[in-house]
């Protein structure tokens, strides 16, 4: 057993995943329904690896609250928590007091199953002072590359290349083997990061630097790509089905008090969690994970998506390749594609289709009968109800978005007539304002003129058209009272 401290890195604010990481810190996005932190510290439990600093700087609270002292893990855990963003290198160097003795150190959002005793014992027989876990990658664009000798010792790094810079294919898993005597080349408080940073000062000053490359599994949970595509992985590889537990049936695991009706059909693999219901003629196709406490309807069928807890879909859903986040609600003949997305506490209603690649924010509703086709960020609501009897009216940045304002006035140009002219006018309030520049550049857009007036009423705006001999008129104003 190894006779070390580790440290997880989980400060990342995870701006690729969103909206999953909106109100969620990345190292508590789940894989197979626990936090993808958790098989990091079994991974340093199985190791005997049992005190463990963790640093935090996007909602620390929830890893604190989940994890707690780490006692139900059978593990010592230690929190330092950055004020500000200290880079990889900084955050654990705040971590001072903890680095008193050879630390192996890992990515809060890092998924694998690298035997770190083989790593440990390179480590040592090298001599090393840092150890880096390297990994081959056929496309390594998107990671830093590492070239060593025949030795492993490290003689060159590169971050993050183009093709016509790339000359190795081991890339830098984030994980490393450090000596506490390399701390010594920066303060506390500075900030500073591991590639960029310490391991070409350790290289230009000879300090003995390797790298180990591992054969075992190891993903970066850093889009939503590989988010979806390391839950095949599991499902897929015979090797790493250890991970899930103990299965029902061949390729179907099902958490304790889970519910499958009869009629109700499964194609392995297939992950479900506990206390779920999964009602008769629901179809769950391969590769396809249900959270904790879900009821998945009659007639619905869903295919390559991961579901999170406590989601409710109701009866013939079409679900494909999807991610669908915390206390969702979904109801009946709903379609949710490809690379969809749906934030926690959404709600879709009845008959509504949500296209391929379109991200929809926490807290949000789709209204009957509506087709989005475009990401949902900072509107509550998307409705067919944006037209009533005389105008258009809606709450500015909820159902009246400037982009919502570009495509009305592409569309008003394009239907009375294109390359026309077009009165716009408004208010003196800001928001009317806002809206009527985005509303003048959809009308322009299609090559038609517009004539502003600044600071006036319908009557003028009646007035304008009559007078300019115009194809159209717009007046916007902003209504203080509601």
């Amino acid at each position: 057993m190894i006779t070390i401290k580790g440290v997880i890195m989980s400060g990342g604010i995870g701006t690729r995943l969103r909206p999953l990481t909106c109100d969620l810190p990345k190292p508590m996005v789940p894989i197979f329904n626990k936090p993808v932190m958790e098989y990091g510290i079994e991974l340093l439990k199985k190791h005997g690896i049992k005190d463990i600093a963790v640093t935090l700087h996007y909602l620390p609270n929830m890893i604190m609250d989940y994890f707690g002292s780490g006692s139900k893990f059978d593990v010592n855990i230690k929190y330092y928590i950055e004020e500000k963003p200290l880079g990889t290198g900084g955050s654990v160097k705040n971590a001072d007091d903890f680095l008193d003795t050879t630390i192996v150190v890992i990515s809060g959002d890092a998924f694998t199953d690298i035997d770190l005793k083989k790593a440990y014992d390179f480590h040592v027989e090298k001599g090393s002072k840092a150890t880096l876990i390297l990994k081959k990658e056929p496309i390594p664009l998107e990671y830093g590359l590492v070239v060593t000798n025949e030795d492993g010792k490290i003689i060159r790094f590169l971050e993050k290349p183009s093709w016509g810079e790339v000359f190795s294919d081991t890339i830098n898993t984030g994980i490393y083997i450090l000596e506490p005597e390399v701390f010594q080349y920066y303060k506390k408080g500075e900030n500073f990061d591991f590639s960029k940073d310490l391991f070409p000062k350790l290289l230009e000053d000879g300090v003995p630097i390797y790298g180990y490359i591992t054969e075992e599994y190891w993903c970066d949970v850093g889009d939503l790509s590989t988010y979806i595509n390391t839950h095949k992985d599991i499902l897929s590889q015979k090797s790493k089905k250890y991970l899930l537990e103990d299965n029902q049936g061949e390729g179907i695991w099902a958490g304790e008090g889970t519910i499958i009706e009869r009629g109700a059909k499964i194609y392995p693999p297939v992950y479900i969690g506990r206390n779920s219901v999964i009602k008769a003629q629901a179809s769950l196709e391969p590769y396809t994970v249900i959270g904790n406490n879900c009821s998945i309807g009659e007639g619905s069928s869903i295919k390559r998506s991961i579901i999170w807890d406590n989601v409710d879909i109701s009866n013939n859903c079409e679900i494909r390749k999807a991610v669908i986040c915390n206390n969702v609600k979904i109801d009946e003949r709903n379609r949710i594609f490809e690379g969809t997305v749906i934030g926690a506490h959404s709600k879709i209603l009845k008959n509504s289709t949500i296209k391929p690649g379109v991200k929809i924010w926490p807290h949000k509703t789709i209204d009957e009968n509506i087709t989005l086709n475009e990401n949902m960020v900072w509107e509550e609501k998307a409705s067919r109800k944006l037209f009533g009897s005389r105008n258009i009216s809606g709450i500015y940045n909820a159902t009246i978005t400037p982009e919502i304002a570009v495509k009305l006035g592409t569309s008003l140009a394009t239907v009375i007539k294109s390359k026309g002219i077009y009165i716009v006018n408004s208010d003196e309030h800001n928001l009317s304002k806002s809206i009527k520049s985005s509303i003048i550049s959809g009308i322009l857009s299609t090559g038609s003129l517009v004539i502003n007036i600044e600071d006036s009423t319908m009557p003028m705006c009646r007035f304008g058209v009559k007078h300019f001999k115009a194809d159209g008129g717009v007046q916007i104003r902003t209504d203080e009272y509601k």
